[in-house]
This record gives C-alpha cells, sequence and structure tokens, in this order.
C-alpha cells in the first residue's frame, strides 16, 4: 500500500515528536537526532511503496531507528572495526600516572574488553549503542562492564579508588 503526501505530512505534524524522540534516545545529540529526524521522512516517502498500510507510527519509528544508528556509525568511521582505535593516543584523563595505568590495563583485559570500556567510557557510547554492537541485551552488557569495572579496580588497585576522589 502507497501513501499520498498529505497523508505523509499529517503523519509529520501527528508522530514526529516521538520519532524525534527516538532519534535522540540513539543518536545522543539533538544535531545529529534533527539529521536522522529529517531523513526519517525521506526515507518514509522513498518507500512508501513497502508500507502495509498498518500501524504508521511503529514503521516510522522502525525507520528512524535504523537512520540514527545509520547516521551514529557514520559519524564514528571505526564503528566496523572498533579495535581500530587502539592505535589512536590515549584520551587525556588528567592524572600524571593515568595513561600508564590506562596502557597496564588494556594490557591485562582482552581487546574485545578493552573495546568496550573504551566506547563506553572514553568515547561515550551509550548502553544502547553497546549492547546493539555487540549483538547482546543491554543487561548482559551492564553486567559485562560492572564485571571489567571490577577488575579493572583489581588491576590498578588504589589509584582507581583516589582517581575518584
Amino acid at each position: 500500500m502507497s501513501f499520498e503526501r498529505a497523508e505523509l505530512e499529517d503523519w509529520y505534524q501527528r508522530y514526529g515528536p516521538a520519532v524525534l524522540a527516538r532519534c535522540r534516545a540513539v543518536c545522543g545529540n539533538h544535531a545529529d537526532a534533527d539529521e536522522a529526524f529529517q531523513d526519517t521522512f525521506v526515507r518514509a516517502w522513498r518507500n512508501r511503496d513497502r508500507f502495509d498500510g498498518r500501524h504508521p507510527l511503529a514503521w516510522l519509528q522502525t525507520i528512524a531507528r535504523n537512520t540514527s544508528l545509520d547516521l551514529v556509525h557514520q559519524r564514528r568511521p571505526w564503528a566496523d572495526d572498533p579495535e581500530a582505535w587502539l592505535a589512536l593516543p590515549a584520551p587525556d584523563v588528567g592524572h600524571p600516572s593515568a595513561a600508564a595505568d590506562l596502557a597496564r590495563l588494556l594490557d591485562e583485559v582482552s581487546p574485545e574488553d578493552a573495546t568496550a570500556l573504551r566506547l563506553r567510557y572514553a568515547e561515550d557510547w551509550r548502553i544502547h549503542e553497546l549492547a546493539e554492537h555487540y549483538e547482546t541485551s543491554e543487561r548482559s552488557l551492564r553486567r559485562r562492564l560492572e564485571q571489567l569495572t571490577r577488575r579493572a579496580r583489581a588491576i590498578l588497585g588504589v589509584r582507581l579508588e583516589a582517581a575518584h576522589v
């Protein structure tokens, strides 16, 4: 079932706030969310022949999610190879011994765990983005990050605690 331009304009007015909220949840910032929001309706128009006529909001939300994820991955060129960031300099963490601590920590964990830690804490990926990237549930990912944090504390000892004081 296809729809007409007037119907899409009506959906833009009726469902726009919910679609924009979905874009913001995935993108994490207003600028990218606004771009994904506009692209969502462009994609909906281009793919109108694929719409089955039922549940327009659900259909638009799916397009918004996919559009937002595409944009997030486009903004992070290493997203398809998250271990590529290992060659980049470590983020500036302030404390003089922090770089050495970070290097020691990354040597003690697997590359996948190191990637998860950096994506979450240095690159500010959201839990849902990481869960989707690793194709796991948010709950499993939270548990994994908690285990990694405990392990990091054990590896780094008192310095990690002192850094948070």
